[in-house]
C-alpha cells in the first residue's frame, strides 16, 4: 500500500483504456489514407493537398496560406515516405497494420488531421467579414499552428517544410501571439463557453467582472 502502486493502478488503468479508443480510430484513418492513396482513390476534396502541396518547395512561415501549405506538405510527406517503404500495397489490411510501425501509423494519422484543422481554420478567418475578429482569429490560428510545429518540429523538418531559419521566426511569432491574445483572454473564455469546473478560474464567469471576483476570492481566502 506505502509503494503507491495501488493508486497508480487505479489513477491510470482506466486511462489506459480510454487512450485505446483514439489510437484505433488514427490506425483506422492512417489505413484510410494508405489503401487509398495507393490506389488512386482520394478524390474527396479534403485529400486534394496530398498532391499539390508535394509540387510546393516554400513555404512563408509568416502567411496564413504558408502555414498551412507546411502543414500540408508534411502530412503529404508523412503518407507518402510510409507507402514507398511498404510492399504489396494493395493488400495492406488491419492485420499489416499491427505488424508495422504503429507510431508511423499514427504519425500519418495526425499530421492529416492537422492539416485538416488548419485549413479550416484558415478558411474560417478568411470568410470572417469583422476585420476586429478576424485579428483575434489569426492570432489563435497562429498560436496554435506554431505550438504545433514546435510539438512535431522533427516531421517538419524531415517534410522539408521549415528549416533553422522558420524555426526562429515560429518560436518568435508564438510568444508575440501570446503576448497580443493575454489581453483577449476574459473574451477567448467566454467564446469558447469553458464552464468554471474546467479552468477553476473565474474567467470562465461572463459577466465582465473578473477582477471583482478575483478580489472577492482573495478577500475571503
Amino acid at each position: 500500500m506505502y509503494s503507491g502502486i495501488p493508486e497508480l493502478c487505479s489513477t491510470f488503468a482506466s486511462l489506459a483504456v480510454l487512450e485505446g479508443d483514439p489510437t484505433v480510430l488514427y490506425l483506422e484513418t492512417a489505413n484510410h489514407l494508405i489503401k487509398g492513396f495507393a490506389g488512386k482513390r482520394l478524390n474527396s476534396s479534403i485529400y486534394s493537398y496530398l498532391s499539390s502541396s508535394r509540387e510546393s518547395n516554400v513555404c512563408n512561415v509568416g502567411t496564413i496560406s504558408g502555414i498551412v501549405k507546411m502543414f500540408q506538405k508534411t502530412s503529404a510527406f508523412s503518407l507518402i515516405s510510409f507507402v514507398g517503404g511498404l510492399r504489396n500495397i494493395e493488400k495492406f489490411n488491419k492485420i499489416d497494420a499491427s505488424k508495422t510501425s504503429g507510431v508511423s501509423l499514427i504519425e500519418i494519422a495526425k499530421t492529416h488531421i492537422l492539416a485538416l484543422i488548419v485549413e479550416s481554420f484558415a478558411i474560417q478567418i478568411e470568410t470572417t467579414s469583422n476585420p476586429a475578429i478576424s485579428n483575434v482569429l489569426m492570432n489563435l490560428f497562429k498560436l496554435f499552428a506554431y505550438s504545433k510545429i514546435l510539438e512535431n518540429a522533427k516531421i517538419f523538418f524531415q517534410a522539408n517544410a521549415i528549416n533553422a531559419l522558420d524555426l526562429v521566426e515560429v518560436k518568435k511569432g508564438l510568444n508575440f501571439a501570446l503576448e497580443i491574445l493575454h489581453k483577449e483572454a476574459f473574451s477567448l473564455v467566454e467564446a469558447f463557453g469553458y464552464q468554471e469546473e474546467t479552468l477553476a478560474s473565474a474567467l470562465v464567469f461572463g459577466d465582465g467582472k473578473l477582477y471583482e471576483r478575483l478580489f472577492d476570492w482573495a478577500s475571503k481566502h
